[in-house]
């Protein structure tokens, strides 16, 4: 009995090594090396106590990539909870045909890299040959930048990312959407509940938990942005699109300061720990 009491955690063993190894370890090694300068294999180490931390907070670059992924977590987080919301409302009414043809045509993005679909929108924003900019032209109205444009870029960044990554949140939000039991709903039909009156004090009420999970989960990915703004325009024009991960990655490979960006790499956690723990408080603190 004893024996298969521990059976389980026999079989969980070599994948919680790995999660130790690849994940704790690296975790805890990048806590570590933030208290040393060191400049890459060839270099010298030395400890320097909390000077990464004072040259990051004090780098006006490091707080331009903060606003900058502030921003795009805000535009970002706005459409694609909004739409992945309607879309599970959508494919959950009885009323819409097809169904799993249309989960499939939502989720498909979610399957390209972000490599392929930067290059995609590259030539879609493209300023003279783009699709939208030729659209625009048809119509007689100005060419617009998308990606030159230094007030514009991010936005265009962060469309992409819409784009790519709602359909994920729209299948998990729907599978929220469906655990809720139809009991209640027959009750409150039976009542003489509206379909609005029952979204509205049934569906929602149960579905916040969901909802909370996809905007977490969005915002952790938000302050890990960096294949889109890197390929397609290095965190430019004018560091307009230059992200917090964008900076982790120059202070590293770029500048060789290893412990300078393991010191960055700590505050961005930081600041979406404190994030994150904002929107849980928010939404539990209205009935989640």
């Amino acid at each position: 009995m004893t024996r298969n009491k521990f059976l389980p955690f026999l079989f969980l063993a070599p994948g919680l090594l790995l999660y130790g190894i690849f994940m704790l370890g690296a975790v805890l090694i990048a806590i570590a090396l933030s208290f040393f300068h060191w400049e890459g294999i060839a270099g010298t180490i030395e400890f320097i106590g909390l000077q990464n931390y004072f040259h990051v907070i004090t780098d006006s670059r490091f707080w331009l990539s903060v606003k900058n992924t502030l921003v795009y977590l805000a535009v970002y987080n706005s459409l694609m909870i909004l739409l992945a919301v309607g879309l599970a409302l959508l494919l959950n009414s009885p009323l819409t045909r097809f169904k799993s043809f249309f989960r499939s045509i939502y989720f498909l993005p979610v399957t390209f890299s972000f490599v392929a679909i930067a290059l995609t929108f590259s030539m879609i924003y493209h300023i003279d040959y783009g699709v939208i900019n030729l659209i625009l032209k048809a119509l007689n109205l100005p060419k617009v930048g998308w990606l030159e444009d230094p007030d514009i870029a991010l936005y265009s960044l962060a469309f992409m990312r819409v784009w790519r990554n709602t359909g994920y949140y729209t299948i998990i939000l729907l599978a929220g959407l469906q655990s809720i039991p139809d009991e209640l709903y027959d009750a409150a039909k039976v009542d003489g509940a509206s379909a609005i009156q029952r979204t509205l004090y049934i569906t929602f009420p149960l579905w916040k938990g969901m909802i909370l999970v996809a905007l977490v989960m969005s915002t952790i990915w938000s302050f890990q942005v960096f294949a889109e703004p890197w390929i397609l325009l290095k965190g430019g024009p004018q560091d307009a699109t230059l992200t917090t991960a964008i900076y982790i990655y120059q202070r590293a490979f770029g500048a060789w300061r290893f412990g300078l960006a393991s010191a960055a790499a700590v505050i961005n956690a930081i600041l979406v720990f404190i994030i994150s723990a904002l929107q849980f408080k928010l939404i539990r603190g209205r009935g989640v």
